[in-house]
C-alpha cells in the first residue's frame, strides 16, 4: 500500500504568524495566555491554517484556553481531516467508531482511519487493520488488515506488531511464515506488548519459526504474566 504524502495548507502570512505567536504564548502557561493564545489559533483555523484548525479543535475538546465543546472540536477536527490533517483523521475515526459526542459509524470511521494511516498515522493504521480483521464497518479481508498492520508496525506500534505476527503464523491474507511472526511478536515483546511476550514465549517454546529455547520461553512468560497477562498466568501455574 503506498502511502501518499500531502502538503497541508498553511494559510496566508497572517495565519502563520497567528500561529507562531500562539505557540509562544502557550509557553507562558497561564489562564490569560492560553485563552489568548487559543484565539489566535482560532483566527488562523478560519484563514485556512489546516494545523490551526486540528489544534483549536483540540482545545475546544480539552476545555483549554476556551469553554469546552465538543460539537465545535468535531466541526474542526472534520474541517482539519478534510484539510490532509493525519491526526485530525484518526481522532475523527475514534469519535465516529466509538459514538462519541455523536452516532456511531464504524463506516466513516474506517475511511478516516484508512486516509490516516495511508499518511503513516500508526494508531489510525492499526484501527484500519482490526477493522479490515473483524469487518467492522468494511467487509472483512485479512489481506488488506495484513498491509495495515504493517504500516502500523513498521511505525513502531507494538500492538500492531503482535496482530501482524498473529496474522503471518496462522496464514490469514497470505501464506504463513512462521519465522517472520516470531521476529514481529519479538519487536513487540520488547516493544512492551504482554500478548507478543506471550505468542513469542509460544514461538520459542515450540520451535515456530525459530529456534526452540525452554528457557527464554519461560523468561517471556513471566514477564506477560507479572504485567498482567491472564495466560501467562495460567501456563505457570499449571
Amino acid at each position: 500500500m503506498k502511502k501518499q504524502r500531502h502538503t497541508l495548507a498553511t494559510g496566508d502570512g497572517p495565519a502563520r504568524a497567528f500561529v507562531r505567536h500562539a505557540y509562544e504564548l502557550f509557553k507562558f502557561n497561564t489562564n490569560a495566555s492560553r485563552q489568548e493564545a487559543t484565539s489566535l489559533l482560532l483566527a488562523a483555523a478560519r484563514r485556512g491554517h489546516v494545523h490551526a484548525m486540528f489544534a483549536y479543535g483540540v482545545s475546544c475538546a480539552t476545555g483549554d484556553g476556551v469553554k469546552k465543546n465538543q460539537t465545535e472540536a468535531g466541526k474542526w477536527y472534520r474541517r482539519a481531516a478534510a484539510g490532509g490533517h493525519p491526526t485530525a483523521m484518526y481522532n475523527l475515526g475514534w469519535r465516529l467508531l466509538h459514538g462519541k459526542h455523536g452516532q456511531q459509524d464504524s463506516g466513516g470511521a474506517m475511511k478516516w482511519f484508512a486516509k490516516s494511516a495511508e499518511q503513516g498515522n500508526a494508531e489510525a493504521a492499526e484501527y484500519a487493520g482490526d477493522g479490515y480483521r473483524d469487518g467492522d464497518g468494511v467487509k472483512a479481508n485479512a489481506v488488506r488488515a495484513r498491509a495495515y498492520y504493517l504500516i502500523a508496525a513498521r511505525r513502531g506500534n507494538a500492538s500492531a506488531q503482535t496482530k501482524l505476527g498473529f496474522l503471518l503464523h496462522e496464514g490469514l491474507g497470505g501464506r504463513a511464515d512462521f519465522a517472520r511472526a516470531a521476529r514481529w511478536y519479538r519487536r513487540a515483546a520488547e516493544g512492551g506488548d504482554t500478548s507478543g511476550m506471550f505468542n513469542l514465549g509460544l514461538c520459542l517454546r515450540d520451535g515456530d519459526g525459530v529456534k526452540r529455547n525452554d528457557a527464554e520461553a519461560r523468561k517471556w512468560f513471566v514477564c506477560a504474566a507479572k504485567l498482567g497477562h491472564v495466560r501467562a498466568r495460567k501456563m505457570l501455574k499449571e
